[in-house]
């Protein structure tokens, strides 16, 4: 039966579906995302952190051990086996919120370093399974390691359906092919197969002279970081992954050699598939990622504003859920031209001397894009002057912004706000 540790922090998500087993879950595909107004990967990289809420992931470990009675060897359900998966998960969230710059640039593919990768790891639980045969794996990948879903979670009562269904799974198995650290994910995005599996961990941490429990977390944390890249929608970086901007041959890229870099190209491909789960690598199919995030789009976030300062011009070409209020700032102005969510009473302020512009885009309440959120309305837009409804073959460019004396100006062409609190525009 299997033992569990529950992590005090914990949340409940939306969604319930039921894995297919699979013969053999290793699939592969090879199809660029797509690159449609609204729809093009490139948009979704999160080159102003604010810009981006973090996407919050929710992971649950599961640590095999043999069986009863089996020469132990065990990862132990104890203060020392727990301390360090915590310590594991801990570095991972490190690693993702401190990217390292690529090593080897690309000079005709210029890549922006962003150090916040804006996604971060919430663990719900640890379980515990006296399991031998996934216990020892001989060998990379294979049918063993497609069914440890099924056989530890699919079929054990002992997992609440809530887990089997809302989360991401991490498998900690002994695995004597590798005496270090190694990993398996069973696809690029593929929909349903929430989970990877982590090898070499037993013989590392308790099968040498000298175990070295301090490092090995932080090695195994870069191993974890690399097989998410693959569930999120990376290939590895030494050819073929559909990024211009990195570099074959030996570099610090995370999907390369096991450091913590991340290209613009590879966190766009990473957020396309959270943001929007489409399947990463094959068009018209979803992917079953996005259930397991836990980021709170419903209700607003009082600890920040997103601002856009003066002197720039800000255009929003990929669709968001956004978690707190927009200003613009005078002498700045905001272009959004996809669907942008918004959770409750946040809103969009515009200042005088300042442009908000919705050119075909669209502005909701986050229950319209997030089934977790209950129906609600978000604030509306306060401008301090007043509002432009621009016909579709009228210029929307200004070739000055107002005066910061001047009234804000909000103008629409075709857009279209809904689930909005009041007549939608206020002025101030």
């Amino acid at each position: 039966m299997a033992k569990r540790f529950v992590v005090a922090l914990s949340v409940s998500l939306w969604l319930s579906v039921s894995l297919q087993a699979q013969k053999d879950c290793r699939l592969e595909f090879a199809a660029e995302l797509p690159t449609e107004p609204c729809r093009d990967y490139r948009e979704y990289a999160p080159l102003e952190a604010s810009h981006t809420p973090v996407k919050l992931i929710r992971i649950v470990v599961h640590v095999i051990q043999q069986d009863a009675g089996l020469p132990a060897r065990n990862f132990e359900n104890n203060r020392t086996g727990n301390d360090w998966i915590n310590a594991m998960l801990w570095q991972l969230n490190v690693i993702f919120r401190n990217l390292v710059p690529i090593s080897h640039p690309i000079a005709d593919c210029p890549s922006t370093y962003m150090k916040d990768a804006r996604i971060q790891f919430r663990t719900d639980s640890i379980f515990f399974h006296q399991n031998s045969r996934h216990w020892k794996h001989g060998s990379r990948g294979g049918t063993t390691w497609c069914n440890i879903w099924d056989d530890l979670i699919r079929d054990n009562p002992a997992i609440p359906n809530d887990l089997k269904d809302n989360a991401f799974h991490v498998f900690l198995v002994h695995s004597t092919w590798s005496e270090w650290h190694t990993g398996f994910s069973p696809g690029i995005g593929i929909l349903y197969e929430n989970f990877v599996v982590m090898g070499g961990y037993y013989i590392a941490l308790f099968e040498k002279d000298k175990p070295d429990l301090d490092n090995t977390p932080y090695g195994a944390a870069l191993t974890l970081a690399h097989e998410f890249g693959h569930a999120f929608g990376l290939y590895h970086s030494n050819g073929g992954d559909y990024c211009c901007d990195t570099e074959t041959g030996k570099t610090n890229n995370l999907m390369n050699s096991g450091a913590a870099a991340l290209s613009e190209c590879q966190l766009a491909r990473m957020h396309y598939l959270l943001e929007s789960g489409e399947h990463a690598t094959q068009k018209g199919q979803s992917s079953g990622i996005c259930k397991a995030i836990a980021t709170d789009y419903c209700h607003k976030d009082e600890s920040y504003d997103i601002e856009i300062p003066a002197s720039q011009t800000v255009i929003w070409s990929a669709s968001k859920k956004l978690t707190t209020d927009i200003i613009v700032r005078s002498g700045a102005q905001l272009i959004i031209r996809c669907r942008i969510g918004l959770p409750d009473e946040a809103r969009i302020e515009v200042e005088r001397g300042a442009r908000l512009i919705i050119d075909g885009g669209s502005i909701t309440h986050n229950h319209a894009l997030w089934p977790r959120c209950e129906s609600g309305v978000w604030g509306g837009i306060v401008a301090q002057g007043g509002i432009k409804r621009i016909t579709k073959k009228m210029e929307l460019h200004s070739p000055t912004l107002p005066k910061p004396s001047q009234a804000g100006e909000a103008w629409l062409r075709n857009a279209v706000l809904e689930h909005v609190a009041g007549t939608g525009i206020l002025r101030k």
